[in-house]
C-alpha cells in the first residue's frame, strides 16, 4: 500500500523472512508494543510514545495502558488454567493479534512476574479441556479464547459456589 493510501493514525507493518510473511495495518498502541519488542526497550524506562502527525494528546486526555500484571489482578486469575486463558485474552486484546501460541503464553508469565507452572503442558491442556481456550481450526499451534473463556474472565473467574 502506498504511503498516501494509509489511513490516518494507522501504520503498515510488514515483516518477511524464512517461513513468515506479515503485512497488516496496526494502530499506534500496537506499533508502540511492537517497537518495544523489536528495539529491546528497557522496561524500567518511561514508555515510548508514537506520534502520528496529529496534535499531541493533552495531559488530561492521556491514555494509560493496563499492564498484563494489572489485568491478571483485575480478573482474579489465580489457578494456572485461568491464568493461561487470561493471558491469551490479554495478548489478543492488547497486542493486536487474532490468536496466540503456547510460547507466547509461556513468555507472558515472566512478563507478569507470575511463577511458571511446574507442568505447563498439563495446565495448558486443562485450559483447553475446560473450554476456555481452543485450537484455531486448521492449525496445531495457534489458540483463541472461547465464549466460555471470555465469560469466565468477565466474571472474574467466579465459580457457582462463589456467587
Amino acid at each position: 500500500m502506498a504511503q498516501s493510501e494509509i489511513p490516518e493514525n494507522l501504520f503498515q507493518l510488514s515483516i518477511s523472512g524464512s517461513g513468515i510473511n506479515v503485512d497488516r495495518m496496526i494502530d499506534g498502541q500496537t506499533l508502540a508494543a511492537v517497537m518495544t519488542v523489536v528495539m529491546g526497550v528497557d522496561k524500567t524506562a518511561p514508555a515510548a510514545h508514537v506520534t502520528t502527525g496529529a496534535a499531541a494528546p493533552s495531559a488530561d486526555r492521556t491514555v494509560v495502558q493496563k499492564s498484563l500484571r494489572e489485568f491478571l489482578d483485575e480478573v482474579h486469575a489465580t489457578r494456572k488454567p485461568d491464568l493461561i486463558a487470561a493471558i491469551g485474552h490479554y495478548i489478543t486484546q492488547n497486542q493486536g493479534q487474532a490468536d496466540f501460541s503456547r510460547d507466547e503464553v509461556r513468555a507472558s508469565f515472566s512478563v507478569a512476574r507470575e511463577p511458571m507452572p511446574k507442568n505447563f503442558s498439563r495446565d495448558f491442556g486443562l485450559a483447553v479441556k475446560s473450554g476456555m481456550i481452543a485450537n484455531v481450526h486448521g492449525t496445531h499451534d495457534r489458540y483463541y479464547v472461547t465464549k466460555t473463556g471470555l465469560g469466565a474472565i468477565e466474571s472474574n473467574f467466579l465459580k457457582d459456589t462463589d456467587k
